[in-house]
């Protein structure tokens, strides 16, 4: 069992190093208000105005620059290469569901890495929003009016 980085009762919004507007970073923070930035997603986070809880992830898409906009506690660097960034971030918080956004990319190899999370990611629910998608893994039962 890994260690949780963060606890929250609210959902969690993750931000991605990938294309999302500050639109869609806003409706996804008024509904899942704790923010956890998936290691480039920093700089995302930031230029939303946004300071996330935690920064999560190996830490290849930050530059030092970039380490001293946040504050040292509240970055997590977990070295470890069996996962991506996004992974890294669901095994490490604790939250009753999760919305994603910048996680598939404009690479298919980024977008099939979170789908296939998505099947393996069991302890909560997670939508992954797009500019055109929601994508989540359904459950055995879906009622939707």
């Amino acid at each position: 069992m890994r260690e949780k980085i963060v606890h929250s009762a609210t959902g969690i919004t993750i931000i991605g190093a990938g294309r999302s507007s500050v639109r869609q970073i806003a409706r996804a923070v008024a509904l899942a208000p704790c923010v956890v930035a998936a290691d480039g997603g920093g700089r995302t986070a930031l230029a939303a105005g946004l300071m996330p809880e935690a920064i999560i992830g190996d830490m290849d898409s930050l530059s030092r620059g970039d380490w001293g906009k946040f504050p040292p506690e509240r970055l997590h660097k977990i070295a470890e290469q069996d996962s991506t960034d996004f992974e890294k971030c669901l095994y490490s918080i604790d939250a009753p569901f999760v919305l994603a956004l910048g996680v598939t990319g404009s690479r298919l190899d980024h977008s099939l890495a979170a789908m296939n999370i998505l099947t393996r990611q069991t302890e909560q629910p997670v939508l992954i929003l797009t500019a055109h998608e929601v994508i989540f893994l359904c459950p055995p039962k879906l009622c939707l009016n």
